[in-house]
């Protein structure tokens, strides 16, 4: 089987490529392939000739996703629906990762693969909308991943500004007032190279279990590091005003029933990412 994932720079990719090593995988970053461009897509496909694309390409950004929601849907709508049609075209499964933030977070339950999508930003309704040109597919054979709050232990700007500050008097602010699922970059791909080997298909959602807000999550981290620090709490974010779903937690209970396997609390994960990354 040979794989070929677009958005090679993205902490997915990376993770993809370092754990698929031993696996026939290419690679492609947005300057190479451009999945807005189906025609560059077509020849990319058709030298490679893969059995599976896994569609790291996405613009995440929230702040440039509402300044430029053209740019967005271009990338979390039209590009997906092009890797839907080349996909078709050349009988390839696609696989696709997707967001928490596609849901309003008026719930106070974790939301299941089957609860009513509703978003409240650019970002969230553009990657709905890539959502669905999936799944109003019939023919397509896809996995869709939706996410959660995905960090490297090496490479998270909350963690690496928590150990900068260390040891400062002044108090460093996060916020209460949105709750998620912290997943590490390892545990996801981990979950998702499950479900390529059972050959899993449809839609789940991938995160670890529990929730926190931003504030818990940087506790935390000063807890397990024995970082020197005052944290404390505020009840707004930094987001420019930007709607954000207040309780944007999923239930993972479908792809641990598929895959058999208990999946760790997001502060058990935390605390194994960080030792692991420490030593």
């Amino acid at each position: 089987m040979k794989i070929l994932i677009t958005g090679k720079d993205s902490k997915i990719a990376q993770e993809l490529l370092r754990r698929l090593k031993k696996n026939k995988v290419v690679a492609y970053n947005k300057a190479e392939l451009d999945i807005t461009n189906i025609e560059q897509i077509k020849e990319v496909v058709i030298k490679e000739k893969p059995s599976m694309i896994i569609n790291c390409a996405s613009l995440n950004d929230l702040k440039q996703a509402e300044s430029n929601p053209e740019q967005a849907y271009a990338v979390n709508q039209y590009g997906v629906k092009n890797l839907v049609n080349i996909s078709l075209d050349y009988d390839i499964k696609l696989i696709h990762f997707s967001t928490n933030y596609i849901f309003t977070g008026n719930q106070t339950e974790p939301y299941v693969e089957t609860d009513r999508a509703d978003p409240l930003n650019i970002y969230g309704k553009s990657k709905l909308k890539g959502e669905n040109e999936i799944l109003n597919s019939p023919d397509l054979t896809y996995l869709l991943f939706r996410t959660s709050w995905i960090y490297a232990a090496n490479d998270d700007f909350l963690i690496s500004e928590l150990k900068l500050n260390s040891g400062q008097s002044q108090a460093s602010y996060y916020p209460t007032s949105a709750l998620a699922t912290p997943t590490s970059v390892s545990l996801l791909i981990e979950l998702v190279i499950r479900s390529i080997k059972k050959n899993l298909t449809g839609i789940y959602n991938v995160s670890c279990s529990g929730f926190a807000s931003q504030y818990d999550f940087a506790k935390e981290v000063a807890k397990i590091c024995e970082i020197n620090i005052k944290i404390k709490a505020k009840t707004t974010t930094d987001l420019d005003n930007i709607l954000t779903p207040r309780f944007a937690v999923l239930d993972n209970s479908k792809i641990s029933k598929d895959l058999t396997i208990n999946i760790p609390e997001w502060d058990e994960e935390l605390k194994h990412q960080l030792e692991k990354y420490d030593n």
